[in-house]
């Protein structure tokens, strides 16, 4: 167990809506990518605070000015998807499906722990609510970050 302190709240049950325990990690952050490149300054930022479950790769181009960013590399993982937990809510559309799904859960016993992590089988990348803050205080409305029970679940009908 990691022990750099993140207290949250927790999750929603979908099948009673009473909080639940779900771990050390109640609740999860989805940024809305797959790829990520940073300026090296963010980089060393990321590093300088240890986040955990990344990685870096030089970006390389004919571009002089890629060389200054870096690709993440996101190491850390959990385990698929629960659709089952995912919650039914109408959603007011002009036309088409009245009834989606939302949230992205995982079994916590699958996560490795780290601030970076990506679930089997997508390409999302979730972080801990310390890099959420992190990243939302240091670079305001650079990046899309939601949390995974608010995350619409186009993985199941």
């Amino acid at each position: 167990m990691r022990g750099n302190g993140d207290k949250v709240t927790e999750l929603c049950s979908p099948e009673n809506n009473k909080k639940i325990e779900t771990g050390f990690l109640k609740r999860a952050f989805c940024i809305e990518t797959s790829l990520l490149a940073f300026h090296r300054s963010i980089i060393a930022s990321l590093k300088s605070e240890n986040f955990t479950g990344f990685s870096t790769s030089e970006v390389t181009s004919v571009d002089d000015n890629v060389g200054e960013f870096e690709l993440l590399n996101v190491l850390g993982r959990c385990g698929p998807i629960d659709n089952s937990r995912s919650v039914v809510k109408e959603v007011k559309f002009p036309v088409g499906v009245p009834e989606k799904k939302f949230g992205l859960f995982f079994d916590r016993d699958s996560w490795t722990q780290d601030d970076f992590f990506v679930p089997e089988g997508t390409t999302r990348i979730f972080v801990t609510p310390r890099v959420k803050e992190f990243l939302e205080s240091g670079f305001p409305n650079v990046f899309k970050i939601r949390d995974t029970s608010t995350v619409q679940n186009y993985g199941i009908e």
